[in-house]
């Protein structure tokens, strides 16, 4: 039996989001920790006039990685989604797919919890830009 979890940290600013970025996580604490750095450093939310939605789309991790979820929602302004599912096999399609139904915006960017993302992406003129967003963000990989 599948074990789901969800919670929402609003944080909302007057402004609605324009996007909801879906953050595919499993387990790696030390590189979501850099990601969820990544989101609260964007440069599109020092100015105060947009804002965007962070969907946390958890595939059943270890307890801390809610922990570092929880703890980053205190500290940010933009409205966060916790989703989380027992790990059974392959469930991030299926984590994925709630996300979608639990996006607040018109537009949705997929990325995963190893990815930290440049202080400008997703802005307004990348999003509005095309159907495909191709941007710059960093796969974070252990050697050794």
């Amino acid at each position: 039996m599948d074990k789901m979890k969800r919670w929402t940290k609003n944080n909302q600013s007057a402004l609605p989001p324009k996007a909801s970025v879906v953050v595919a996580v499993y387990n790696k604490p030390r590189e979501f920790e850099m990601c969820l750095e990544g989101y609260a450093r964007q440069s599109l939310l020092r100015d105060g006039k947009e804002t965007f939605q962070l969907i946390i789309a958890d595939d059943g991790s270890q307890p801390e990685i809610e922990q570092i979820a929880s703890k980053f929602a205190e500290k940010v302004t933009l409205p966060v989604t916790y989703l989380y599912k027992n790990h059974q096999g392959w469930g991030k399609l299926k984590m994925l797919n709630w996300s979608i139904l639990e996006s607040l915006a018109d537009q949705i960017i997929f990325t995963d919890g190893d990815c930290v993302p440049h202080k400008h992406f997703g802005t307004p003129q990348k999003r509005n830009s095309g159907i495909a967003l191709l941007d710059f963000a960093a796969r974070l990989e252990r050697r050794g």
